[in-house]
């Protein structure tokens, strides 16, 4: 299988752990889109979306973009990945059931890219790409660790009843994810990020 190389670099939430509480709430509010970073001749500014002034010349970052601008801007390293190596993560699952699960969030992954790439090479209108990229941010999160997120995506499991022999149980658990196999996306933070 082919490695996925992301259209627009990732940053996961649990890569902001080496920041200063404050510095790492306002990383999550730009991943979140809830803040925008602005670029402009005065230089980098966060912003909450909503003051956003429209002016000609300014430039806008929303989400994993804005905030590896925003470590890069603090001294720290971008954090970003690029690329998911899909040979690698396979040789590492030795169990069938897991390597289903790892490759069901693979699929989305690079479902949810192509169809960026896609959008992309259509000229989508802003809105449409960035709310796109916000699920591709989702679905990377799910790919590492599906237990962070509040909702985990489960699957159901069927196995025989011991207190009632010729039945069965059913049971949602939660699909495995990297971090059930020891697997990190992201393993050497200085060499990854935008230049500015």
């Amino acid at each position: 299988m082919y490695d996925i190389t992301l259209i627009k670099p990732i940053i996961l939430k649990e890569s902001l752990d080496d920041m200063p509480q404050q510095q790492k709430a306002t990383a999550l509010k730009l991943l979140n889109t809830r803040k925008v970073l602005t670029i402009n001749r005065h230089g980098i500014q966060i912003l909450p979306r909503n003051d956003l002034p429209l002016q000609s010349g300014q430039l806008y970052c929303t989400g994993s973009e804005a905030v590896i601008l925003y470590r890069q801007s603090l001294g720290l390293p971008g954090r970003a990945i690029k690329t998911i190596p899909v040979n690698e993560i396979l040789h590492h699952t030795h169990c069938y059931i897991i390597a289903e699960d790892i490759l069901f969030f693979l699929k989305t992954v690079s479902s949810r890219n192509k169809y960026l790439t896609r959008l992309q090479s259509i000229n989508a209108p802003f809105l449409i790409q960035r709310n796109e990229y916000m699920k591709l941010q989702h679905d990377v999160e799910r790919l590492q660790n599906n237990r962070f997120l509040d909702s985990p995506i489960r699957r159901e499991v069927r196995y025989p009843d011991p207190d009632h022999p010729g039945r069965y149980r059913t049971e949602n658990i939660p699909r495995a994810s990297l971090c059930d196999i020891d697997f990190q996306l992201l393993r050497d933070p200085e060499d990854s990020g935008i230049a500015v």
